[in-house]
This record gives structure tokens, C-alpha cells and sequence, in this order.
């Protein structure tokens, strides 16, 4: 068994800096160098493995398969969405579907881009990651964003922007049940300190959206716009509180979808009454976002996907890497589930070629050409997803972490930062939590804060990560076919996102003056 050191220099700044080389390294060939975001995650991989080996002293075989288990959790379930998901999206265009949803979108939202982008990209993706999460929104928002005529890197700039507020209740909150797992912590009282900080960045982000937009149109829908991000925010809120913590991201997009049609409708009621669409034709642009949704909520529902779960102890890593701040070894299965949610996308995909009874050889043809389409950010997924895993493992994120955390004075900006790292390098709102969930929980009350507070604010902190995560991000480009614009496309999100975990730090800080 061996044991990563958390201060390898025993000078913690020194030690921190090193840690940080693979993401500055990653940052700056994306950001500065404009080099293809595959090409920049292996360069970042490979100065990894060098610290790993030489300053943390981590055996080789351990750093190889922490790498490849990395690969392979990015190639299986993570690509395998993402790949289903725009094959899925591009029958829907083939078959006609999507001209059919283009006119209901215009028809009710009234060809306004700015409210398309809240309603598709905030309110509708906010459903699609309630229930599924792992880029599926990202990826699907910008597809549908381009089909409106959206600018290709507005449309992805708007997506990952907007996927934020449910991120903590992914998949039926799984992001903030690892993080009550890990610390041991009440789910549900973590879900109402998460669900009230969420509240006040939904307020802000849908103005954000329409920045990106277009900000002349921000005085026509400011209504509109603040009242997107307000029911949602507060619907979250009130059903964490007073329902359950497992369904804020199923219930309240759905809720503040139905509320923003019905103020449209009564605000516009002689436009949108003008539309010759009917019932028929808005039930078939909506069909293959149907099925996903339904075979989604059933898999849950049914616990599908975890009957047919196939564990695997990664050789060399499970186990045998010892933490001491936390007293145990980390474990290394790999969960292989047939019935992935990407499996439940292709079933969608299915049932949609039998809907619109689309041939075999479209089904071909387009599954050929997506896949050429995606060689480049499935590298990158790869690429990135190993780099993360490596960190992990080899205790190079929780030097990081551990850094921070000694900021006494200024910790409630510090958690902030360490939630913002986690996402940011793992890609997951869940990674970060495991990650960094338990350290978050001993800092806090070493220092006398509310481990509820902290612990609530890495996984707000991470959902702010999340917006300019590679991984994310090459989801996004890959979706409108912008492989290798990742860097253009981090460095216009990098301030809006570091300025939002520098605001809720300084929330965390009220907070904890308060609590």
C-alpha cells in the first residue's frame, strides 16, 4: 500500500504550485496557445505522469491504471452519451422532427433568441441534467441552439453558462448524495444550504445568457429573464426544503417551463395565437426528447441500470492507496452498466426510427458521420478524464485542496475555490464531491465553521467549475462542430466563471457570520 504525501517540498506554497502544473499547463496551451484541446490535455497528461513519478514517488503501474481507469470511466459512460445523444439529434433534424420543434419554439418564444436560449438552455437542459446529467444537456442545448440560427460558439458559450443550477440534483441528486456519503452529513440539510445558494446565482445567470446573446434585447425580456432564473431558483429552494432532495432537478425546470409559457402566453397572447402549428406537428418536434426523458425517469425509477452493474477492482490502484488525512484507502471499481444512460439514448434513437419509419441506411450513414465528427473530442474526453483520475490518485488534487484549506481568515473563499478546482479537473459536480467532500467537512470544523455550509458550498463551488471544465467543454464544440475552439471557448467563459466563485465566496462568508 502506498501513501501519497500531501506536502512533498514540506513548503506547502511550493508544493502547491507543482500540484497546480498540469491544470496551468492545460489552461495556457488552450487559453494562450490555442492548441486543440486533445493536444493540450496529453501535454498536460504527460506532465502529470512526470510529477506523479518524481515528486509524489508514485509507483508506475499505479499512475498507468489510475490513467487508464480514467480513460476508461471518459470512454464508457461519458463518450458513449455524448456519442448517442448527437446521433439521436441528427436523426430528429433528418426525420423532420426538429423543423417541427423550430416552429414551436418559434411560435413560443416568439423568434426572441434571447428567450430561446433561457427556455432551451436554461430551463429545458436544466430538466435534461435533473434527469441525466454527464454533458447530455450541454451537448443536446447547443444542437438546438444552432438549429435556431444561434452563432455555433454563442450557442455553446449559452449551454455551458446555463448548466449550472441543477447540476447537484443530476440523475436524482446523485452529485449531493455522494457528497452526504463522503462526509457523512444529513442529505437533506446539505440540500437546502446548496439549493439557497443556487437561488441567488439562478437570479444572475440567465442575464449572463442574454450577454451572450444579445444584450440590446436585455430591456425587451428583462421580465422575462428575471423571471426565468426566479422560479427556478426559488422552486428548487422549496422543494428541497419541504418535498425531497432527490427531485429539485425533475420538478422545478418542469414547473418554471410551464409558468414562463403561461406569462408568454398571457404577455403575447395575439402573437401566439397567430401560429398555424397544431397539436400533431408540436407533439413530433418534441417525440425523441420525450422518449429520453420517460426512459430516463422509468431506468430510475426501476433501478435498471444498477441490476446489470458489472464491478471490476482496478489491478494496482484499488485499495492500495493509502490517504492519511482521511484515514483509509481509496477505493478503484469500475462500474460497467449496459443499460447506461447512453444505452437509454440509443433506445430513444430506436424508438425514434421507428416513429418516423427512418431507413437503415440513414441510420448508417448518420452514425458514420457523427462518429468521424467526435473522433477529436472523444480524444479529448479521454485525454482529460485520465489526467483527472491521475491527479486524484496520486494526491495531487488534495495537495490542492489541502492548501487552501489551511486559509483560516479567508476559508469561506477558499471552499469556494476548492469546489470551483474539483470540477473543474474531474468534470463532475460528483467527482469534486468525492473528491474534496470529506477535507471540506474536517477544515470546517477544525476552524469552527458549519460543515453544512462548506461542504454545500464545494458542490456549489463545482457547479460554477463546471462551466469552463474542459470535459464540458469539448461535449459543447464537439456538438456544433467546432473541434479544436475550446480554448476560444474558455477563455471568453474563464472571468464569468471565477468571478462567480469569487461572489460566492464572499456569500459563503455572509453565511458563516450568520450561521
Amino acid at each position: 500500500m502506498w501513501t501519497p504525501p500531501l506536502n512533498p517540498f514540506g513548503n506547502m506554497l511550493v508544493s502547491f504550485l507543482v500540484a497546480l502544473t498540469p491544470i496551468l499547463t492545460l489552461m495556457i496551451l488552450l487559453v494562450r496557445f490555442r492548441i486543440p484541446g486533445y493536444k493540450a490535455a496529453l501535454l498536460a497528461s504527460l506532465v502529470a505522469f512526470i510529477i506523479a513519478l518524481l515528486v509524489y514517488d508514485m509507483p508506475f503501474e499505479m499512475a498507468l491504471f489510475s490513467y487508464l481507469y480514467g480513460v476508461l470511466f471518459g470512454l464508457w459512460p461519458i463518450s458513449w452519451i455524448v456519442i448517442n445523444a448527437m446521433i439521436l439529434f441528427n436523426l430528429a433534424e433528418r426525420t423532420g422532427s426538429l423543423r417541427y420543434l423550430e416552429r414551436w419554439m418559434i411560435k413560443y418564444t416568439l423568434g426572441n433568441k434571447g428567450i430561446q436560449a433561457l427556455f432551451i438552455a436554461f430551463l429545458f437542459g436544466s430538466l435534461i441534467e435533473g434527469v441525466d446529467g454527464y454533458g447530455f444537456p450541454i451537448a443536446i442545448a447547443s444542437a438546438l441552439l444552432i438549429r435556431l440560427g444561434f452563432n455555433p460558439l454563442s450557442a455553446v458559450l449559452v449551454a455551458l453558462l446555463a448548466n449550472t443550477i441543477t447540476v447537484p440534483f443530476a440523475s436524482l441528486g446523485v452529485p449531493l448524495i455522494t457528497l452526504s456519503l463522503v462526509t457523512g452529513l444529513n442529505l437533506h440539510k446539505l440540500a437546502v444550504y446548496a439549493s439557497f445558494q443556487l437561488m441567488i446565482f439562478s437570479v444572475i445567470i440567465p442575464f449572463l445568457i442574454i450577454k451572450f446573446v444579445n444584450k440590446q434585447d436585455i430591456w425587451k425580456i428583462i421580465d422575462i429573464t428575471l423571471l426565468s432564473g426566479l422560479v427556478l431558483g426559488v422552486m428548487v429552494y422549496l422543494i428541497s426544503v419541504y418535498i425531497s432532495p432527490y427531485i429539485p432537478g425533475l420538478l422545478a425546470p418542469i414547473i418554471s417551463m410551464i409558468f414562463i409559457l403561461m406569462y408568454m402566453r398571457i404577455r403575447f397572447q395575439k402573437v401566439i395565437m397567430e401560429s398555424d402549428l397544431g397539436l400533431r406537428e408540436s407533439i413530433y418536434g418534441w417525440v425523441p426528447w420525450i422518449y429520453v426523458t420517460f426512459l430516463m425517469l422509468v431506468s430510475i425509477a426501476l433501478g435498471i441500470t444498477k441490476l446489470f452493474t458489472i464491478e471490476v477492482k482496478v489491478p494496482y490502484l484499488h485499495e492500495q492507496v493509502y490517504i492519511e488525512l482521511y484515514g483509509k484507502a481509496y477505493s478503484a471499481i469500475y462500474k460497467w452498466s449496459p443499460i447506461s444512460h447512453g444505452t437509454l439514448v440509443l433506445c430513444a434513437t430506436i424508438l425514434t426510427v421507428l416513429t418516423f419509419k427512418v431507413e437503415l441506411k440513414t441510420l448508417v450513414s448518420t452514425t458514420t458521420s457523427i462518429l468521424r465528427q467526435l473522433k477529436s473530442a472523444i480524444l479529448t474526453i479521454l485525454a482529460v478524464v485520465g489526467l483527472a483520475f491521475l491527479m486524484n490518485y496520486s494526491g495531487m488534487s488534495l495537495t490542492l485542496g489541502y492548501s487552501l484549506s489551511i486559509l483560516k481568515g479567508v476559508y469561506p473563499f477558499a471552499a469556494a475555490i476548492i469546489g470551483w478546482i474539483g470540477t473543474f479537473i474531474t468534470g463532475s459536480s460528483t467527482g469534486s464531491n468525492a473528491l474534496f467532500g470529506s477535507l471540506q467537512r474536517i477544515s470546517a470544523e477544525m476552524i469552527g465553521l458549519s460543515p453544512y455550509l462548506i461542504a454545500a458550498t464545494n458542490s456549489t463551488g463545482g457547479v460554477l467549475g463546471k462551466i469552463v471544465s474542459l470535459q464540458s467543454i469539448a461535449i459543447g464544440v464537439s456538438a456544433v462542430n467546432l473541434t479544436g475552439k475550446e480554448g476560444e471557448a474558455m477563455r471568453k467563459l474563464l472571468p464569468y466563471s471565477l468571478t462567480l466563485a469569487l461572489l460566492l465566496g464572499l456569500l459563503t462568508f455572509i453565511q458563516s457570520i450568520l450561521t
